[in-house]
């Protein structure tokens, strides 16, 4: 792991409707999610590869991860000992990441492969949207959005 880099704020944003549902959605553990909305996470491993190129709704999945794998991290990530476990945003997307590239290598201390999706200019919700997440890559569904949302 490597010390966070949180060297630009993220910037908050409000998607409409059109937006949420132009751009494909990954569940994503938490806290990994968390800290690719940070920008500290820049790599996003998958055992399959992907063509998609741009935005990327991230969604946190309901789950976090072990105690052991928090421990871990917390061990090998100095800044991070005091960090909100407890209060993160479980079962809601809660930003967007655009995909800049797809690789086999990377030098990224994240990247363990087999495939990594490279990850650039994050962007928080400044609300997030709760719903069930889905296996690989998906599109919101109308039903999905909050009533009202524009």
């Amino acid at each position: 792991m490597k010390t966070p880099r949180r060297s630009a704020p993220v910037r908050p944003f409000s998607p409409s409707a059109a937006f949420l549902l132009a751009h494909p959605c990954l569940t994503i553990q938490q806290p990994w999610a968390e800290l690719i909305l940070l920008a500290d996470k820049d790599v996003e491993n998958r055992s399959w590869r992907t063509k998609h190129r741009g935005p990327l709704l991230i969604h946190a999945g309901m789950n976090l991860v072990s105690k052991a794998t928090q421990a871990d991290y917390i061990a090998h990530s100095p800044g991070y000992e005091n960090f909100p476990f407890d209060r993160l945003d479980y079962g809601a997307v809660i930003g967007v990441v655009d995909v800049v590239d797809c690789v086999t290598k990377h030098a990224s201390p994240y990247f363990g492969g087999p495939f990594g999706f490279v990850l650039a200019n994050p962007r928080r919700f400044t609300r997030p949207l709760p719903m069930k997440g889905r296996l690989g890559m998906f599109h919101l569904r109308h039903t999905d959005l909050p009533p009202g949302l524009n």
